[in-house]
């Protein structure tokens, strides 16, 4: 699912076990098939990664006020692996 300044996605650790979430930028070389490609609104040009309680695990700086994002996974339901590639990062 996704809106105007939001991707958001759900795997389901208690079944399988722990996911593991990939955050890279655009030059990162994947094998997995890519789930959704588009833009979101970020005024503040950052971007995190949050769960549901709003715990941000990273944020990244963008180029812009907006970011270029992909989602590839191992799998379209409960992946193992979850890639999110911001292709607009800002360096560090």
């Amino acid at each position: 699912m996704h809106t105007a300044t939001c991707v958001a996605l759900c795997v389901l650790h208690y079944v399988d076990g722990d996911a593991k979430i990939i955050l890279a930028d655009g030059s990162y070389e994947s094998k997995y098939r890519e789930y959704f490609s588009g833009e979101i609104v970020c005024p503040s040009r950052s971007l995190s990664l949050t769960d549901p309680n709003d715990f941000a695990f990273a944020s990244v700086p963008l180029k812009d006020g907006f970011a270029k994002v992909s989602l590839r996974m191992s799998e379209e339901r409960n992946p193992d692996v979850v890639e999110c590639v911001i292709h607009n990062m800002e360096t560090f």
